[in-house]
């Protein structure tokens, strides 16, 4: 009787540890929390609210929340420019997201748990991909009707006393924000705002291309410049000789190759640019060809030059004897770029910007600079300088120093543009300033003048 009375005991006791244990595990809310914590996490992951996801994350995101926050501000600074913070926040407003409930898993003694999110966002890649897209605005609008792409997150917990964490917060960040590390440029190729190419310098007995004893070689890309959005400001250009580079420049349109250039070929006797072929080519920002073409340089021996006869003044009655039967320096003043011009401002001045006397610089001069008033921005304006050793000039005794492009500069009244000229070319003599519409079919003259070093 007592061994029943034993057995019963052991059963009951048996019966009794099975029905705890079964009652701890059936008390387990771990699954109900992970699911409370889940929802709200989820949605501020799809709002960008790292300063609340940071009080649901473990503590190691308060090191990187400000990284982060500065990443997921799409505003127009250090990180975007206002085109990439705009087609970013377009991006941004499209991800929603959906929890699987099914998917729960938790362990409370261990304190691990984990559910998966789908979240669902615009497929941004393919509308970068769109050729047809040039600016923002367009960008933007095709982000709204854009097919979605789901992203499947799995979302890790730790439990912390009593709080569910997430603690894969940087693999969910880097996986559901991967869009933030792509580029959003919008421009134009250049090429399409390309006319044509226009020489300077040339033999012209030779034609475009050809130059024959010269000190340079220059081709400019002839662009659409009445086109809002033309940037070329991050193309460049190379110059190629026997087959190797020897000259490149970033974020310009002049096509030149100067002798005192890094790199330029010289001729060892004559010092002008080595005989041969040159190549130059502009590349857009993306490395594509926007234009190649070759120059042709001869070299031969220079005749020896004939000394021009010293002026009478007194012969002529004034000073007009400069550049006598100048008639291919024609300027059309009918044209609306000539009336733009204070022809009573513009005026030859020094290096602190005071008008020289009659454009005529002291001794020792090293830069002569033309200071050309408009009433508006007339766009750059390209200008070359000639140089003779005495005021009588001919065709033939000109010698050419180059030229260069003036920009406007805003001032109270209108705009104005800096011709400078300086280095070792300058010397005493007499120079002459022409200045050009460069976006002219023919590179029209809008202005003559000259002046002199005593």
């Amino acid at each position: 009787m007592k061994e029943n009375v034993r057995k019963a005991l052991a059963v009951l006791l048996s019966t009794t540890y099975i029905l705890s244990s079964a009652g701890c595990a059936f008390l387990d809310k771990s699954k109900d929390e992970i699911l409370d914590v889940a929802d709200p996490y989820a949605k501020n992951l799809a709002s960008l609210n790292i300063s609340k996801l940071v009080k649901s994350t473990v503590k190691d995101l308060k090191d990187d929340a400000d990284e982060w926050e500065a990443k997921l501000d799409f505003s127009e600074g250090d990180l975007y420019t206002a085109d990439a913070a705009t087609a970013l926040d377009s991006i941004a407003s499209t991800i929603s997201y959906e929890i699987d409930e099914e998917s729960v898993e938790a362990d409370g003694k261990k304190g691990k748990g984990s559910i998966e999110v789908t979240f669902s966002i615009a497929d941004y890649e393919s509308v970068l991909e769109d050729e047809e897209i040039r600016n923002v605005e367009d960008f933007v609008s095709e982000i709204e009707s854009a097919k979605t792409k789901d992203i499947e997150i799995t979302l890790e917990f730790e439990k912390d006393d009593d709080n569910w964490l997430c603690s894969n917060y940087d693999d969910v960040f880097e996986t559901l924000y991967a869009f933030t590390d792509e580029e959003y440029s919008f421009r134009v190729p250049v090429v399409e705002y390309l006319n044509g190419v226009n020489w300077f310098g040339c033999d012209w007995d030779l034609g475009d291309g050809f130059y024959t004893n010269t000190d340079y070689i220059d081709v400019d890309l002839d662009l659409d410049w009445s086109a809002d959005d033309l940037d070329y400001s991050e193309i460049y250009y190379t110059v190629e000789y026997g087959g190797a580079e020897v000259y490149r420049a970033d974020g310009t349109y002049i096509g030149a190759l100067y002798t005192y250039y890094d790199g330029a070929p010289i001729d060892a006797e004559s010092g002008h640019l080595a005989a041969g072929t040159y190549t130059i080519t502009f590349y857009d920002v993306d490395d594509s060809v926007i234009w190649t073409g070759s120059a042709t340089v001869y070299v031969e021996a220079d005749p020896t030059p004939t000394p021009s006869p010293t002026p009478d003044p007194s012969a002529s009655g004034d000073s007009s004897v400069i550049l006598p039967g100048f008639t291919h320096y024609e300027i059309d003043e009918s044209s609306d770029i000539y009336a733009a011009i204070d022809q009573d401002n513009s005026v030859w001045v020094d290096a602190d910007g005071v008008e020289v006397p009659i454009g005529m610089y002291p001794a020792g001069t090293d830069t002569i600079t033309f200071d050309l008033y408009t009433s508006e921005d007339l766009g750059p304006l390209e200008y070359r300088i000639l140089y003779n050793d005495t005021l009588l000039a001919t065709d033939e005794s000109l010698v050419n120093l180059g030229y260069d492009y003036a920009y406007a500069e805003s001032t109270d009244s209108g705009y104005v543009y800096h011709c400078v000229v300086s280095g070792s070319d300058i010397v005493s003599g007499y120079y002459v300033l022409g200045i050009y519409d460069p976006t002219s079919a023919d590179g029209s003259l809008i202005l003559f003048t000259f002046c002199g070093i005593q």
